[in-house]
């Protein structure tokens, strides 16, 4: 609790160097599944890029994001629930959706997940998706999520791509 009162009351930029999107997502997703025990969820990883995405900022900080992220929806899933971590890009813009199916968020709730200290957890600080949207933001992006009884939850980010005059420059 202390750590992440510390992180959202003084966030560390999370601009850096250029990373890779894709590579990020993947090694999210590889942990998270470590962290499943003997839930019966499915987690995948699915990219649409046939190039990689690079972006400018910090690695650990997109990482700790999507782990916030890909925790937040495993623990939502219903036993027999898939979730599914996309890469891909869109109108110059590096795109994470993580999505669960089985999990619905109404309307007056999503209105609050970003706001710091809101939870639905009995147990949660609620500063997890507060930092998440923070980082975000402070690498040039947006979060947002949608939320639909039938089809399930997606949380997504998107990050704006380094451009190819701009990596060769700053490589």
């Amino acid at each position: 609790l202390i750590e992440d009162l510390l992180l959202f009351s003084s966030p560390r930029a999370a601009v850096g160097d250029h990373l890779d999107v894709t590579a990020a997502a993947a090694e999210t997703v590889s942990l998270a599944r470590m962290g499943l025990g003997d839930r019966a969820v499915i987690l995948t990883h699915i990219e649409t890029a046939t190039e990689p995405l690079v972006v400018q900022g910090s690695r650990e900080r997109l990482v700790q994001v999507l782990t916030n992220l890909v925790q937040n929806a495993t623990q939502a899933a219903p036993d027999g629930g898939v979730v599914t971590v996309r890469t891909g890009e869109h109108d110059g813009h590096a795109v994470i959706d993580v999505h669960n199916t089985g999990s619905y968020i109404p309307p007056a709730v999503r209105r609050q997940l970003f706001v710091p200290f809101f939870t639905t957890k009995p147990t949660g600080t609620g500063l997890g998706l507060a930092i998440a949207r923070q980082i975000v933001m402070s690498m040039g992006g947006r979060i947002d999520v949608q939320s639909d009884e039938a089809q399930g939850t997606t949380f997504s980010i998107e990050l704006p791509l380094v451009s190819d005059e701009r990596a060769a420059a700053t490589a």
